[in-house]
């Protein structure tokens, strides 16, 4: 791995985890107990959840081409609204943390 691929995981990770630990903090997460015990993909795509590509690629800093790969390859990650892609973020930073 180049020293700046490297840097750019240490980027995508801290921002991860700084989402994180914003949704921790939320007051209401929305998620009954039944959703919770499931893994992330698992659960369903939501509207509040879904993020327009560019939006989501600055985000987690990933190229928007290479995020619009990765959503026609792997339902699970988004789908597209009004013909343009959308990312759960959710099922992103899941993605990320493998």
């Amino acid at each position: 791995m180049t020293a700046r691929a490297a840097g750019l995981l240490a980027e995508i990770k801290a921002a991860v985890a700084a989402l994180e630990a914003e949704l921790a903090g939320a007051a209401d997460a929305g998620v009954d107990e039944a959703e919770a015990s499931l893994p992330p993909a698992a659960l369903p795509l939501q509207g509040d959840d879904l993020l327009e590509v560019p939006v989501a690629a600055r985000r987690f800093g990933i190229p928007p081409d290479t995020l619009r790969s990765w959503l026609r390859r792997d339902a699970t990650l988004g789908k597209k609204v009004g013909g343009r892609w959308h990312a759960s973020a959710r099922h992103l930073r899941e993605r990320l943390m493998r």
